[in-house]
C-alpha cells in the first residue's frame, strides 16, 4: 500500500485515471520482461542443477535497490 499511495500522490486527481491505466499497463509488460529475461538466463544443466539462477537474484536486488533510490524523488502533485 505505502508504494501504491506514493505512486498516486504523484499525479493530480483529474489525471489520475488515465495514469493508473498506464501504470497497471506497464506493471504488466514489466511482469512479462523479467519472465522472459528469467527463462533467457536461466537453464538446466547435464546434472539437473539450474545455471545461472544467481544472476536473476542479482538483477531482482539491482532493481529493488534502484527502486529504494528513485522513490524519495517522487513528488506530490498539486492538489493531492
Amino acid at each position: 500500500i505505502p508504494p501504491q499511495t506514493l505512486i498516486t500522490g504523484a499525479v493530480g486527481p483529474k489525471n489520475r485515471g488515465s495514469f493508473m491505466s498506464a501504470k497497471s499497463a506497464l506493471q504488466q509488460l514489466s511482469i512479462a520482461l523479467a519472465s522472459v529475461i528469467g527463462g533467457w538466463l536461466v537453464s538446466e544443466g547435464e546434472d539437473g542443477q539450474l545455471i545461472h539462477y544467481d544472476i536473476v537474484g542479482y538483477l531482482s536486488v539491482f532493481v529493488c535497490i534502484f527502486a529504494i533510490i528513485m522513490a524519495p524523488r517522487l513528488k506530490v502533485a498539486k492538489g493531492n
